[in-house]
């Protein structure tokens, strides 16, 4: 996908495998799975414009906006409790 944006346009023209990254990247725990679809959706949309167009018409920038406030809330959260 990295060499060949013309593959990151095909999957995300000929599946669902965007929706489920995003679904992925919401899941409540985190774990390597979540951290390795952030990956993949990081490289779907660096290559290609029309993929970052189809991320927001899918409501993806919401999606990828409440998952930073969330991890942003846990490190704070982390830092107060852990260093007072």
């Amino acid at each position: 996908m990295g060499v060949n944006p013309e593959l990151a346009e095909q999957i995300v023209d000929k599946t669902q495998f965007l929706k489920w990254l995003l679904e992925r990247v919401q899941a409540k725990t985190h774990d390597e799975n979540r951290g390795y679809a952030s990956e993949l959706l990081s490289i779907l949309l660096q290559s290609s414009r029309k993929n970052r167009l189809v991320l927001a018409k899918e409501g993806g920038v919401e999606v990828l906006l409440q998952s930073l406030a969330v991890r942003q809330f846990r490190v704070t959260a982390h830092e107060t409790f852990t260093f007072g």
